[in-house]
């Protein structure tokens, strides 16, 4: 039954995980539209405001993804505060903002080292991007280190921490096979909603329900364990 538990409990937490990865990208999307005025084009993984879109604004949005990733394990710290949470652990790992410093810091594609680069903040330099992004994400870290009990603490916490990479490795091409240049179901990769690829939602809609499947289970298994 325990190893169940934890199986349930990794693949619900991948799911969490990808959950959160669309979450930024949605927040993008939404938050363009928002202040430019008009909606962007938006995949799996990339997102591009509105044609005609200020300088300021199209700033603003590229911004706004990172902030919600820190948002979603601020939040997750919080929740793991106020009560022991397995959820609020997950999040604040699912969340991958404590990955965000890596892309900065090998010079590759990310928002935050995007936008000091046009902005001229911290002199576009990389390291000092990765550096103010390793320390923003240590107060979550420390609250989940805190909250782990037992000899496998460290092990758990390890786990945890890489565990996203699984999701962040797959993403683009998951994005290529379904929004990609040829797509597997070309139909629902062209048809939109709210200019979202109808495919997008109904991956998302699908990823959502099955994290919803696994979180009952696992309230289930705890439920027995507790008997």
């Amino acid at each position: 039954m325990k190893t169940l538990v934890k199986l349930a409990a990794a693949i619900a937490f991948l799911l969490l995980t990808a959950l959160a990865f669309e979450v930024h990208e949605l927040s993008h999307h939404f938050f363009g539209w928002a202040v430019c005025g008009a909606p962007g084009t938006i995949s799996f993984t990339q997102f591009e405001v509105a044609r005609g879109c200020g300088v300021s604004e199209s700033r603003l949005t590229e911004l706004f993804g990172p902030l919600m990733g820190m948002a979603l394990a601020y939040g997750g710290a919080y929740w793991v505060r106020r009560r022991a949470s397995l959820f609020g652990f997950g999040l604040i790992f699912a969340s991958y903002f404590h990955l965000r410093f890596l892309p900065s810091l090998l010079g590759g594609g990310s928002d935050e080292l995007d936008l000091a680069r046009r902005s001229g903040l911290l002199h576009g330099s990389r390291f000092g991007v990765a550096a103010v992004l390793f320390v923003l994400a240590l107060p979550p870290l420390v609250i989940a280190w805190r909250a782990l009990r037992g000899r496998w603490k460290a092990a758990v916490f390890a786990l945890a921490y890489v565990m996203p990479v699984l999701i962040l490795a797959i993403s683009d091409k998951v994005d290529a096979f379904f929004t990609g240049a040829n797509p597997a179901l070309p139909g629902l990769a062209s048809a939109r909603l709210l200019n979202i690829p109808e495919i997008v939602l109904l991956v998302n809609l699908g990823v959502a329900t099955s994290f919803l499947l696994f979180a009952r289970l696992l309230r289930g298994g705890h439920a027995v364990g507790r008997r």
